[in-house]
């Protein structure tokens, strides 16, 4: 009789252990967000009257969706600490500005001040920052700016999930 409750007591641990297990790879799993897109747009973007979301129409992955490609807003699915690149191709003789916002306040700026001097330029920043589940953040093309893009996809929006919090 003693064998049969110990068999009983080890089985309900091994059951435990697996949901454990179980647990641990949907929250693995969750964790798992990022994208890349490109602007994909063939000429400029631009320039506009007053400052507009760029968006990046061409998605490379784009895992837990959280980037909509019909409005250029990525929505932080889950909170944690992202880390956002974004690059841009202007041309030489024109200004190019863009700006990271997260919930329409802006976090970092890339810029090309208009140069004839120049027949292109490229521009990039990067930040780390912790957001909250919601959170909103866009790529912003200051007015009077204008960027490039073609199929080479020189215009380009990245977000990583580095750590969940």
């Amino acid at each position: 009789m003693l064998l049969s409750e110990e068999f009983y007591i080890i089985k309900s641990q091994l059951k435990s252990n697996q949901d454990d297990i179980d647990a641990l790879k949907r929250e693995k799993e969750a964790s798992k967000v990022f994208f890349s897109a490109a602007l994909r747009k063939f000429g400029t973007l631009g320039p506009f009257s007053e400052e507009t979301t760029v968006t990046y129409s061409h998605v490379f992955i784009n895992k837990r969706n959280g980037y909509d490609n019909t409005t250029g807003v990525f929505t932080a699915p889950v909170s944690g600490v992202y880390l956002f690149l974004f690059y841009h191709h202007a041309l030489g003789g024109e200004s190019a500005y863009l700006s990271l916002t997260k919930n329409g306040e802006r976090v970092v700026t890339t810029g090309h001040h208009k140069n004839t001097q120049e027949g292109s330029s490229n521009g990039a920043n990067a930040v780390t920052i912790q957001l909250n589940k919601g959170d909103l953040m866009r790529i912003r093309l200051w007015a009077g700016s204008w960027v490039f893009d073609d199929d080479k996809n020189y215009t380009t929006f990245t977000g990583i999930l580095l750590h969940t919090v």
